[in-house]
């Protein structure tokens, strides 16, 4: 079978442009609070020292759910979920869901049926902490010389702890 690229490439690309200007059309991307009048979701990419306008966007929709993409924000009311994608995010697919008592059970469902729908598995708690150690471990092998990461790759098995047995699937971030 051919990959339709090799068989009409101009063609694809078209194709390819023009989905993307028609998912494109979906989202509505503002600055001004004042021009939102209603929406079902929120995906809050603000880095740290945004959080005024996160803060604000939450208040001028106070009904609709809040995504937060960073993983690292605690939520602040019953419809906000914080997400932590790991990376590389077309590759791996993953996500671990970030919640606290706050959280409803509404919304955490919403959010959890959103990423199955875009094709994400959502880390449990245990199998996040080995996909975390995986990524650092990787990390730290891309920092390293050639030497070094050979070494690394011999030796860390024999130094690894025990961890919880995890479906074979669930060890494919990379």
């Amino acid at each position: 079978i051919l990959n339709p690229i090799h068989r009409n490439p101009v063609n694809f690309f078209q194709q390819q442009q023009k989905l993307a200007e028609k998912n494109f059309k979906k989202i509505n991307v503002t600055t001004d609070l004042s021009k939102i009048e209603a929406a079902d979701q929120i995906i809050d990419a603000c880095s740290a020292d945004e959080t005024s306008l996160f803060s604000h966007a939450a208040k001028a929709v106070p009904n609709a759910t809040i995504i937060s993409l960073n993983g690292d924000k605690s939520p602040i009311h019953s419809n906000h979920v914080s997400v932590k994608m790991y990376s590389p995010i077309c590759e791996t697919k993953t996500a671990k869901m970030f919640t606290n008592s706050k959280v409803s059970k509404k919304t955490f469902d919403e959010v959890n049926q959103l990423l199955d729908s875009m094709g994400f598995t959502v880390l449990s708690e245990e199998d996040s902490q080995v996909a975390d150690r995986l990524v650092q471990d990787m990390q730290q092998v891309e920092k390293s010389s050639p030497l070094s990461r050979l070494a690394s790759i011999l030796v860390n098995p024999l130094n690894t702890p025990v961890t919880p047995s995890v479906q074979k699937e669930q060890y494919l971030l990379f």
